[in-house]
């Protein structure tokens, strides 16, 4: 029974009182048993009522208590949620972006781009104004400073939301913090690749393991760094330790010899393989461009030579 035939019950027992009132003993009897069956009736209403109000409120307190959950799961996530408006206005942030931020205040009205590094912004704005016209951007790498001046490294995904028209309404930010991994990561590659100084004006630089165009690169910038700081004459590159050989190595070790040479000091490459020595002949890369040895004993006497002025 709803509402509206509860009141007209309601209604029917009250004209039909009034009508008791207004007439004799003759009929009283028979409207008497009529408002019995009115009451009944009005009594399993009431029953009936209560028992949609006890199920409203227990699914009321079911919705609620879901509703913690999720706002719970958002709250302690081991990812980042921002939610920012399409100009990057913080609407919402949960509790772990607040921790990456350092922030002990809400996040709520500031505008996102604040926390990029001022280096990065150009591009920041350039890639949030982009996402009018998508729907998803995944992987997307970026820096953020914290308050009291720590950088962390994020890996991001964006969704937009669009509303009834179609229009871009929101943007849900996921920030995951890969700023340790990166500090791994980076300290695995030192091991991996030491520059050691040999002897004052001696750098020996031991390659083990895989040679791809990356760690090339990287090695590159390394080697250069360090004759840079540390003034030295001779640099020993021993790829005794390398397995595999790949992107171009023959290449970035003339270019790196080249640099080297720049910098007022020459490179001695040692612990070629027959394997290396094929990629090299492959590449065209022509030997007399090297300082070559044998091996690393041979290298450091070479590197003596050079120091000498015998060599270089």
């Amino acid at each position: 029974m709803t509402m509206a035939n509860l009141d007209a019950q309601i209604e029917e027992f009250r004209r039909k009182l009034n009508t008791v009132h207004s007439q004799g003993t003759s009929t009283s009897e028979e409207l008497l048993q009529d408002l019995q069956t009115t009451l009944e009736e009005l009594q399993t209403a009431s029953e009936e009522i209560q028992e949609q109000n006890e199920n409203l409120i227990s699914g009321r307190r079911d919705l609620e208590e879901e509703h913690q959950r999720y706002q719970d799961l958002f709250e302690f996530a081991p990812v980042s949620y921002v939610v920012t408006d399409m100009l990057g206005t913080i609407m919402m942030a949960n509790k772990t972006c607040e921790d990456l931020l350092s922030v002990k205040a809400s996040l709520a009205h500031k505008l996102l781009v604040t926390f990029v590094p001022l280096e990065d912004r150009q591009r920041f704005r350039s890639l949030v104004n982009g996402l009018r016209n998508e729907d998803v951007l995944n992987r997307w790498e970026l820096r953020l400073n914290a308050e009291g001046g720590a950088v962390r490294s994020v890996v991001a995904s964006v969704r937009v939301t669009r509303g009834p028209d179609g229009a871009p309404a929101s943007l849900l930010w996921a920030l995951l913090d890969v700023s340790e991994q990166n500090r791994a990561r980076e300290q695995v590659r030192k091991l991996s690749t030491p520059i050691l100084r040999l002897a004052e004006r001696i750098l020996v630089v031991p390659i083990i393991g895989d040679m791809d165009s990356a760690r090339t690169k990287q090695l590159c910038n390394d080697v250069l760094q360090a004759i840079a700081t540390s003034h030295a004459r001779v640099a020993i590159v021993d790829l005794t330790g390398a397995v595999r050989v790949g992107g171009n190595i023959g290449a970035s070790l003339t270019q790196l010899v080249r640099a080297v040479r720049f910098l007022g000091a020459d490179l001695i490459i040692t612990g070629i393989g027959g394997d290396m020595a094929q990629v090299m002949v492959d590449e065209g890369v022509p030997p007399p461009r090297f300082l070559i040895a044998a091996d690393l004993q041979s290298g450091v006497e070479m590197a003596d030579t050079v120091l000498n002025g015998g060599g270089g």
